[in-house]
This record gives C-alpha cells, structure tokens and sequence, in this order.
C-alpha cells in the first residue's frame, strides 16, 4: 500500500503545470498583481494604467491617454 502511493504522488509531481490565463474582463496585470498576467485566447491584455490591465477583445495596445501641460507652484 506504500509503495502504491508513492508511486501516485511522484506521478502527481510529473504532471505538466499549466499556468492559469485570465478570461474576458478579468484583470491581467497591475503594480502588486499576483494573478494570472496572460489571457486566455482570443482575449488580449491590455493596458489601463500602472495598478490595473484588463483581458479585452481586440489588439494589445495601450488605453491611456497622456496629456501635457504646464505645472505651477505657488511658494
């Protein structure tokens, strides 16, 4: 009976680790994300800012928008 779990758990250990993809509007990545940072097909990641990615239909591309402008302090 020993044996025979022993045998099971070294095949258990053997078994291809798969890692996990997130599906349409989970989130993806992000500053301390410790889900899944892929998606799973056809769904792409994309890029919402620093702390959230999104899984989205559509092409990889970024959905910030950066605006320039002038910052004044007062003293």
């Amino acid at each position: 009976m020993v044996k025979f779990i022993l045998v099971l758990l070294i095949g258990l250990s053997n078994l291809s680790k798969t890692t996990p993809c997130a599906n349409l509007w989970e989130q993806c990545g992000g500053i301390g994300w410790n889900g899944p940072k892929t998606c799973c097909s056809p769904y792409v990641c994309q890029y919402n800012n620093d702390w959230y990615s999104q899984c989205l239909t559509g092409s990889a591309q970024s959905a910030t928008t950066v605006s320039t402008g002038t910052l004044t302090t007062v003293n």
